[in-house]
């Protein structure tokens, strides 16, 4: 006759514990690079639509001018600044970009542009006086003038997922707006300060 033992299911339960957590351990890592991971796309999704803002904002701001000083960019930088929020997009970890391209003669050139102070950021399009690289088959028309507005900033990923996917290290991040001026051309920057 066989007896049963009132000590068996308790066994069993304790096994499948001790498997349920060894299963955990093996999974939780996986858990945490994914969570890590999230956070850093969230992160770069967050301060990429930041820069698409500022830089949209900015050149909607721009075109409205009937005229540009060359004072006049310490505000824009100022009014770039304060679209983005805390990304910074002056100064040592960003920068903004505002370039003029006219087309007078069918060939389009950087009339002129203002990056600034103290970046080491350069614009994606060249620099004033060079024939500018317009994005994806774009044909400048003669006689109209483009205002291009760029902002960067640098993103680090979060220390701990920085070291789990490969030491991390600084990405550049940029956004850029090109629109027609609305009430004057300007095809050039006058010297001095707004009057």
């Amino acid at each position: 006759m066989n007896r049963i033992d009132c000590r068996t299911p308790l066994r069993l339960l304790r096994a499948r514990r001790g498997i349920a957590g060894l299963e955990f351990a093996l999974v939780a890592p996986f858990l945490v690079l994914l969570m890590l991971g999230t956070a850093d796309l969230t992160f770069y999704v967050r301060t990429k639509l930041r820069l698409n803002t500022a830089a949209s904002g900015l050149a909607e701001m721009v075109t409205q001018y009937t005229e540009l000083y060359s004072g006049d960019f310490a505000t824009i930088a100022q009014a770039s600044q304060l679209i983005a929020g805390s990304v910074p997009v002056t100064g040592e970890f960003g920068a903004t970009v505002v370039s003029g391209i006219t087309n007078v003669s069918g060939t389009p050139v950087i009339a002129w542009q203002q990056i600034t102070s103290g970046s080491t950021f350069k614009s994606q399009f060249g620099v004033a006086g060079s024939v500018p690289r317009l994005p994806g088959g774009y044909v400048q028309p003669v006689g109209v003038t483009l205002i291009v507005t760029e902002v960067y900033t640098t993103a680090t990923p979060w220390v701990f997922s920085a070291s789990i996917m490969g030491g991390g290290g600084t990405t550049v991040v940029g956004s850029v707006s090109l629109l027609q001026p609305r009430l004057a051309p300007l095809a050039s920057i006058t010297p001095g300060t707004r009057a």
